[in-house]
């Protein structure tokens, strides 16, 4: 029974509740002594009904209500009452309930301990509770004071009390004031006046009417579950030292003082401060960051609980919003989780121990004969924290629990008798709240109207009444029931083989066949029959077609087979149902893979199993026993028995070996030995679900947690209880372990961390953390602080203020930006230069510095204004901007200077909208600042000087890596863990030695390792104003640079003309050789370490080698490209080969002083080209006739229909008068002019030489082309196509004129302004069967678009393309930029597709292509690699995985989306450059038949690889688009 009333907050009635409670009072007498005549719906009959009232459910403070005893004060156990045992503490100004040692036995040696509890013997017995009676003969005639006292009123200066007085008719009349008394009088009067039983009593409760009321045991139930949440913050906030939570603090510890114990706690004054020690409770820095951590990773499964990560916050040390469920499930289950690994030892296992005894006490089955042993339990329990915690920690509700046992055992489980439907029936009726000026009357009225409604519909058909719910959980749910949309696939015969033998292992009916079976097994084998392992395995091996074979054969003698038996013995179907979730016991269960996307955690398994198990090592005789498996759930089936289904789970088992217990008793795996592979199997009905904790200890290991029932029926009509009841997560043995009987323990942890306390405020903070604010800051600098003699600044050699007087300046700089640049400007260009001038002097006032720099203390200012305007808006401004009552436009106090006019100007500016977007975008900018370094105000220069005064090196030998690092270094020691990839990134490449010095650009250790280019007008890990050329040394004025390289070559020009004739026959395969890297004369760049004496220097060729178009410096090797710094330009108007679209550099002209990829085979390194010039003489030069032959006569030019000269085509045949290699020998030179070139000759005479000879060459480039075999072939089948024939002949006739062809498409086709450059290379890559470039795949993108949009019919299936420059690292900034920014591309393709769902991602991870196709409606992204690949691009995956995140982030939406990947079966290219061809193809197919074809697996129609006519359509398709724009 609930008493439907409503009582708020001061207005409670107090001792008038039995006022209220009258009415209910009469008719519980009526009820007991006459009883209500009953009708009985079921007999059709009446029946007298009688009711007794048992006990009464309120929380503490209703308790006082109800019962009339104290709840308050020295006397506030209601079970102890006059035997309380309480203390007062002064300095708390509390009372403290302390004295459990008296609930022990009489022998028990905690008696006698007096150190660690309050320096005395306990002698006292345990009190006994009163009963009934007892307590009805002791208020006999006992006065109760109706009404409530009434607050004193002020008149003048002078507070006059005024009483209620009885008058003669009931009525209360005022008294008048009278003469006040004498204190004495008064003291005199009042112990007179007060009756020593109000000291536990308030009042005889109304509930002693009833007539068997003093004869119950219990009358009144403790609020468990207010006991409960009160006792679990009061651990949590002591031992994490929460504000307002902690018990702990300055006051405690002065009360230990007082109270003369545990004086190593005592405070220690530290001038206008207090030191507390660190205790044994309280958790230092490191074990706090570790318990948030545990409690916010932690996932456990479906409607266990609140999801923890959002109610802990490490940032701000904080645990907000914990309800009385969340504390429930903290102390029972998530607590000892969170403990596991901090504290010390002793203090762990008392908190583990209060756990176990809530967990024990809140079981829905309680075993009575336990119940002395839990009694026993938290006595000691509670004589342990006496021990650890200060009295502070003991308020009633802990002292509250050394009663509830015996409530369990007089009444029965808790959970029959908390308050936590009643709590839930509580929300429902404010629910009905609308006017929250007459709460009662809301209640009442609706609850009066729901009633009538339900007894109405008792009248109606097929209609549901309201009131109790349904049961929530549906019956499918026991027995089974898919939570997702199921799969059918083949899966492997094996597998399927060992499900089905598990099902059939596990039926009944298919028992006396296993029987039969392993008897038979016995008789055919007499020797192997006492072989318990040999049987099982034969078994395993045979019984299934045996058991086939036996059912058949019964069928066939005409015996009667159940219906099971017949459909088992056939087996299940071979394509299997696979779930992603099943639930079935009331358990949700879902698959690994899918909680690792999720909050909840569904995936974990334990089965106990009847198996053959060894007892030891030593034991060879296996025996059956009882053995708990732990696992996951890997992929869920539903086997088809074609009549029936049945539910298996695949597993990942732990290994018996991975499975043990600590010294704690909590159960731990380790998943990286698992077992049982031969058995993954289970069936879905025989697992309970847990879930896995990771261990604080060992990251490999973790800690086993319980999953409670969701339902639990007690009642014949199956009525539910629908709290939690969980199972025991450890099991801790109450044994010596825990009684601790050493007088030398110390209350005080040698590795904690104290409190560091104001002494004039309550103002707490840990010392490790931050401070309190006004201890914190500095307070502003003014002008009086500043100096009053001019310092000196002194500078390093890069010009940067260092030492004590920069530190001093860079403070002047702060005050000066704060106190004289107005707050109204928007920016700092907007500040007059005639203010920049005022500031730069008065600088000049107090310090002397360098006229130089001048601009670099104005940006300094600039910067420190730019801060300080930020504080305000910061701290006085956003903060209150939505409190109505904030007046925004007072300035602020501490900054006097700033005028009222130029603050309200300020203001206005910040709140408006414009401002908090611009705001929002600078704060998203900021939160991509991973590696943000530690310096104080001294900067890098002071790292610089302590550098130099601890190792002694000088300024140019620290290089800026190590300074980069030193900068991100925490106080503590280590690194946040973004910076510490980046520092073992950092330690790998300097081990390595890949990189030597840099003397010459900017590509050294630190940029490889961040993996970015450095940006203009800043040198990272050097701070500001270090410019790029004062660190790197490069040349300021790149014209002046070339000029001077100009006319030293100039100088030479005249020496070459011999070296000229000689090099004219041998040039072209001087260079091939060079490329090709014939006969070994040029290694293998990864053999050449980059060192000071080796000369990195080298010739950068396009085309061909003989193409020398620049000279640059090597970088960095890798196996297919060799980023290369440009130094000297030869032909400015060539193309580089791999253009920074983003930087605008597509000519070699625009490329000078860049770093860029350049093909391996186009590098020649100069050191070794004069060896490569005199062997190639050797090998091809013949006798000179005539000194002015034509380069060009020598060269055999070569037809598009002809093929070419044998002798050409890689031959390695020695021929007569030349010098050749044969089978990778060397061959001496039977020619006289083979040694007219010296290997000594200059490598710049040869660079001019070939400066001058490509002005000849470059006319002959197409007809000097060598192609393979099959690029004659392929370029022979361009005369059967008249499209391609005469594209061929416009690209040999117009292409050839210009550096490229500009291709356009419409905007929508990438979602910007779309076009590509063609060049002779993409029409040369298309025409001979070449690899295909960018700029051809984009421009078939813009033929497929035009497909779409213009096609008839219209082929438009929601298909959108992405630009393949945008995601693959080929087409991007040579490989360094990173996948973040290739994801953000994708995203913003993403949402710009205009509900377009299908996505072409073309993707290039380096020389061959693949197709990624993204179906946004199923969330499916299908892959196609026409190399037949069977694993996916890991890159590619994780731009499109990622990108998905961005989008659904930056679109709002609450989604979250794991794509399924999904390969799919292709044709498969013959060669290694039909890649490119391959993909388009795909993509057309898909463009004109949906993403059909990819769901149904049939791309390509089943083809094992494409025809030439197959490619040769996309060929001509490309051809017809691209020749209009040839014309144009």
């Amino acid at each position: 029974m609930m008493l439907t009333l409503l009582i708020s907050g001061p207005n409670q009635p107090g001792n008038n509740i039995d006022v209220y409670l009258a009415p209910l009072i009469e008719d519980l007498k009526l009820l007991w002594e006459t009883g209500v005549e009953t009708f009985d719906s079921h007999k059709k009959e009446y029946f007298n009904l009688r009711a007794i009232l048992l006990w009464t459910i309120s929380d503490f403070p209703a308790y006082g209500n109800l019962s009339g005893c104290v709840t308050k004060g020295y006397y506030a156990c209601p079970i102890c009452s006059k035997n309380t045992c309480s203390q007062w503490l002064p300095k708390s100004k509390k009372v403290c309930f302390l004295g459990h040692r008296r609930f022990l036995p009489l022998e028990h040696p905690f008696r006698k301990r007096k150190k660690h509890f309050n320096n005395q013997q306990e002698h006292d017995f345990m009190p006994q509770p009163s009963s009934g009676e007892e307590i009805y003969d002791y208020l006999a005639g006992f006065e109760t004071t109706w009404g409530k006292k009434i607050k004193p009123k002020k008149v003048g200066s002078k507070k006059i009390k005024l009483k209620k007085i009885k008058s003669r008719k009931g009525a209360s009349k005022k008294e008048t004031p009278k003469k006040e008394k004498t204190k004495k009088e008064k003291t005199k009067k009042k112990k007179e006046s007060i009756d020593e039983r109000s000291k536990f009593w308030h009042k005889k409760s109304i509930f002693f009417e009833l007539e068997y009321w003093k004869k119950l045991p219990v009358r009144h139930q403790l609020d468990l579950m207010h006991i409960e949440k009160n006792v679990t913050e009061s651990v949590y906030g002591t031992a994490l030292n929460l504000p307002h939570k902690t018990k702990d603090g300055l006051k405690a510890r002065q009360d230990l003082e007082a109270l003369g114990i545990k004086t190593e706690l005592r405070p220690e004054p530290k001038g206008d401060r207090h030191w507390l020690p660190p205790a044994k409770y309280t958790l230092n820095s490191a074990e706090k960051h570790l318990f948030y951590e545990t409690l916010s990773n932690i996932k456990v499964p479906y409607g266990y609980c609140s999801n923890f990560k959002n109610l802990v916050s490490d940032d701000v040390s904080k645990m907000n919003g914990l309800k009385s469920n969340d504390c429930h499930v903290l102390m029972q289950q998530l607590l000892p989780f969170a403990i596991k690994g901090v504290l010390d030892v002793k203090v762990r296992r008392t908190i583990l121990s209060l756990c176990h005894f809530f967990n024990e006490l809140c079981s829905k089955v309680v075993d009575v004969s336990k119940l002395g042993k839990l009694q026993s339990d938290i006595v000691l329990t509670l004589c342990l924290l006496e021990k650890y915690f200060p009295p502070s920690f003991f308020d009633v509700m802990t002292h509250l629990m050394v009663h509830l046992v015996r409530e369990v055992r007089l009444c029965g489980p808790v959970h029959f008798r908390w308050m936590y439907p009643f709590e839930r029936y509580m929300k429902t009726l404010k629910g009905y709240v609308r006017n929250h000026h007459r709460p009662e009357g809301c209640i009442a009225e609706c609850y009066v109207a729901e009633e009538a409604l339900e007894f109405c519909s008792d009248y109606l058909k097929n209609k549901k009444s309201i009131g109790n719910p349904h049961e929530r959980v549906d019956e499918r749910i026991r027995s089974g029931k898919p939570l997702s949309k199921a799969t059918i696939d083949a899966v492997d015969a094996q597998l399927l083989d060992q499900a089905h033998l598990y099902v059939l292992r596990n039926t009944a009916v298919v028992e006396p066949y296993i029987e039969q079976h392993m008897l038979e097994l016995k008789d055919l084998n007499p020797r192997h029959a006492r072989k318990s392992t040999w049987l099982q395995s034969q078994h395993s091996r045979t019984f299934i077609s045996w058991f086939k074979k036996e059912v058949g054969k019964r069928l066939a003698n005409g015996e009667d087979i159940c219906d099971d038996v017949r459909w088992l013995a056939k087996g299940p179907n071979f394509a299997v149902t696979k779930n992603s979730g099943f639930a079935i016991n009331e358990y949700h269960f879902h698959r690994t893979s899918r909680d690792e996307s999720r909050t909840t955690q569904c995936s974990g398994v334990s089965l106990v199993a009847h198996t053959m198990h060894i007892a030891s090592a030593i034991d060879s005789n296996p025996v059956y026993g009882v053995v708990t498996y732990f696992g996951r759930i890997k992929e869920i089936w539903d086997l088809n028995y074609h009549m029936f289904s049945i539910p298996v789970f695949m597993c990942d088992w732990v290994d018996s070996r991975g499975v043990k217990k600590d010294d704690l008793g909590f159960t731990v795996v380790n998943f990286d030995r698992l077992g049982q592979k031969s058995e993954p199997f289970v069936l879905a009905s025989q697992v309970k679900q847990v879930f896995y904790v990771q261990d604080q200890q060992d990251e490999n290991l973790h800690v086993v947690g319980f999953t409670p029932h969701r339902m639990y029926k007690y009642g014949s009509n199956g009525e539910t209880d629908d709290m939690l009841e969980f199972d025991v997560t450890f099991d801790l043995a109450q044994d010596s372990a825990l009684l601790d009987l050493d007088d030398d323990f110390l209350c005080t942890r040698p590795d904690g961390e104290g409190i560091l306390v104001l002494c004039f405020c309550d103002m707490e903070s840990d010392s490790a953390s931050d401070h309190d604010e006004e201890s914190k800051q500095r307070g502003p600098t003014t002008k009086t602080k500043a100096n009053k003699v001019k310092l000196v600044i002194t500078y390093n050699k890069k010009g940067v203020p260092v030492g004590k007087e920069a530190t001093k300046l860079s403070t002047f700089e702060g005050l000066v930006a704060r106190t004289m640049v107005p707050i109204t400007y928007d920016s700092w260009l907007e500040v007059s230069e005639e203010v920049r001038e005022g500031l730069w002097q008065y600088v000049l006032e107090k310090f002397v510095v360098d006229p130089k720099s001048r601009k670099q203390i104005l940006q300094s200012i600039g910067k420190k204004w730019r801060n300080f305007k930020h504080y305000l808006y910061a701290k006085f401004i956003k903060n209150r901007s939505k409190d109505t009552k904030a007046n925004l436009f007072k300035p602020p106090k501490d900054y006097p200077f700033i005028k009222k006019e130029d603050w309200k100007v300020f203001v206005s500016h910040r709140v408006t909208k414009k401002w908090e977007e611009k705001s929002m975008k600078a704060k998203n900018t900021r939160a991509h600042h991973k590696y943000n370094h530690r310096l104080s105000r001294k900067g890098y220069a002071g790292l610089i000087n302590d550098i130099m005064q601890e190792t002694g090196k000088t300024e140019e030998e620290i290089d800026r890596t190590l300074l980069w690092k030193k900068a991100r270094e925490l106080k503590t020691g280590g690194y946040d863990a973004d910076v510490k990839t980046i520092v073992d990134k950092i330690d790998e490449l300097q081990k390595s030695g890949s990189f030597g010095e840099v003397t010459c650009g900017t590509h050294d250790v630190l940029t490889e390792a961040l993996g970015t280019q450095e940006q203009r007008g800043r040198v990272r890990g050097m701070g500001r104003f270090i410019t790029p050329q004062q660190y790197f040394y490069l040349p300021k004025n790149v014209k002046y640079y070339l000029e001077i390289e100009n006319e030293r070559v100039d100088k030479r020009i005249n020496k070459l003309e011999d070296d000229l004739e000689k090099l004219k026959r041998g040039v072209l395969n001087v260079f091939e050789a060079a490329s090709c890297q014939i006969g070994g004369v040029i290694e293998d760049f990864e053999k050449q370490p980059h060192n000071e004496s080796l000369d990195n220097s080298c010739l950068l060729a396009v085309e061909f080698a003989a193409n020398v178009v620049a000279k640059g410096t090597i970088m960095k090797a890798s196996d297919e490209n060799i980023e290369v710094m440009i130094e000297t330009i030869l032909q400015g108007e060539a193309l580089v080969p791999f253009p920074l679209e983003e930087e605008f550099i597509v000519k070699v002209k625009d490329a000078l002083g860049h770093i860029l990829s350049w093909p391996r085979h186009l590098v020649i390194r100069c050191s070794d080209l004069g060896k490569v010039v005199a062997k190639s003489v050797k090998k091809h030069a013949t006798p000179v006739k005539k000194a002015a032959t034509p380069v060009n006569e020598d060269v055999t030019p070569v037809k598009e229909d002809a093929t070419p000269p044998k002798e050409e085509i890689g031959s390695n045949k020695k021929e007569k008068g030349t010098g050749k290699m044969v089978d990778g020998e060397k061959q001496p030179c039977d020619m006289e002019g083979g040694n007219d070139v010296e290997e000594g000759n200059d490598v710049e005479e040869v660079l001019i030489g070939i400066e001058k000879k490509i002005k000849k060459e470059k006319q002959n480039v197409t007809m000097q082309r060598r192609w393979t075999r099959a690029q004659m072939k392929t370029r022979i089948r361009i005369e059967n196509s008249s499209i391609l024939k005469m594209t061929a002949m416009m690209a040999d006739g117009q292409v050839t004129k210009v550096d490229s062809i500009r291709v356009q498409s419409e905007n929508d086709l990438f979602g910007y302004d779309s076009y590509t450059y063609l060049t002779w290379d993409d029409f040369e890559a298309v025409l001979t069967m070449d690899e295909l470039t960018g700029a051809v795949i984009v421009s078939y993108m813009m033929v497929l678009f035009n497909k779409l949009k213009y096609g008839s019919p219209e082929k438009d299936h929601g298909i959108c393309f992405v630009n393949p420059a945008v995601i693959s690292p080929s087409t991007r900034k040579g490989k360094s930029k990173n996948i973040d920014d290739a994801s953000r591309g994708l995203a913003d393709r993403l949402s710009k597709r205009k509900g377009n769902d299908i996505i072409f991602m073309p993707y290039n991870p380096g020389r061959h292509w693949v197709l990624g196709v993204l179906d946004m409606k199923s969330d499916t992204c299908y892959y196609l690699d026409s190399l037949s690949s069977a694993n996916f691009n890991m890159q590619l995956k994780q731009i499109v995985d990622s990108a998905m995140v961005l989008y659904t982030t930056q679109s709002g939406s609450n989604k979250r989306v794991k794509l399924n990947w999904v390969n799919v079966t292709c044709p498969v290219q013959p060669g290694s450059t039909e890649c490119g061809y391959y993909m388009l193809r795909f993509m057309k197919e898909i463009v004109e038949e949906g993403i059909e074809v990819l769901v149904k697996d049939n791309i390509g129609d089943g083809k094992v690889e494409y025809t030439a006519a197959d490619i040769d359509e996309i060929r001509e398709e490309w051809s017809t688009f691209v020749t209009d724009f040839i014309y144009r």
